[in-house]
């Protein structure tokens, strides 16, 4: 006798980041990377609120207080982790990291994730969305998803659990 299948479409991802690794990313060559970091991490939207939040100080290339490159490094190590863990949690897309925005609302973390519907088709098996023959029409055609989402620092790690409505195709 087979098991009976879970009978809801949510999915869960987890994901764990060692901040030291990204506060070496962003703080070589006097933080050389640190913007192209930034740049692969988060979308446009989330760029304005951070450098809105964090200023332009520490967002810039120049040596800043190791404290402040620290605190910025948990941050991005966290981000890093959520996304990675949205990823794996929406599992039935190939979600990419400008397509999924992490705000705070009322101080808490909250995700939303743009999947394109180009990607909806191909998951679901179709070769064409009916109506939509411009391939740049399509890219603009989105689906945003919510997701929860809960973001932890201890010590020299941060870790990031999301848990999503990933609708898979049913065999």
């Amino acid at each position: 006798m087979h098991p009976r299948p879970f009978p809801y479409p949510i999915s869960i991802g987890i994901d764990i980041c060692k901040i030291h690794r990204i506060y070496d990313l962003i703080s070589k060559d006097n933080g050389k990377w640190r913007r192209p970091f930034l740049k692969k991490i988060f979308n446009s939207r989330e760029l304005r609120v951070l450098q809105s939040t964090l200023g332009e100080k520490q967002l810039s290339p120049t040596s800043i207080h190791l404290h402040e490159t620290w605190r910025l490094a948990q941050f991005l190590a966290g981000r890093w982790a959520a996304k990675e863990a949205a990823i794996k949690a929406m599992r039935s897309h190939r979600v990419k990291f400008h397509e999924i925005t992490i705000e705070s609302r009322r101080g808490l973390p909250y995700m939303l994730i743009d999947l394109p519907l180009r990607a909806r088709a191909a998951a679901e098996n179709t070769t064409k969305i009916a109506g939509m023959e411009d391939e740049e029409e399509v890219k603009a055609e989105v689906e945003t998803h919510e997701a929860r989402l809960s973001i932890s620092h201890d010590g020299a790690y941060a870790t990031a659990i999301v848990m999503a409505v990933d609708e898979l195709p049913r065999p």
